[in-house]
């Protein structure tokens, strides 16, 4: 699932950006606070094709708030959890 993170007006103190998650909102659900997405199997079509991740303990969606938070906070262009 993806999720872009909204643009700051203005520049934030790094306890702001930390607390608001970059104003992340999930695109799909419009959730503003970042759900726990849990280690499942995901259901496929009739030809075998997937509508989501594979896998979700290599694809979960749930770092990747985190990521993008700690890049922001460091001054980096990624993170990796």
């Amino acid at each position: 699932m993806p999720v872009k993170p909204a643009k700051p007006v203005k520049p934030v103190k790094p306890e702001t950006v930390a607390a608001q998650a970059l104003h992340s909102i999930d695109e799909v659900t419009g959730a503003i606070v970042p759900p726990i997405h849990l280690s499942t199997t995901y259901a496929r079509d009739a030809g075998y094709a997937l509508r989501g991740p594979l896998y979700s303990r290599d694809d979960n969606p749930t770092p990747v708030v985190a990521e993008r938070v700690i890049a922001a906070l460091e001054g980096g262009a990624a993170a990796l959890t």
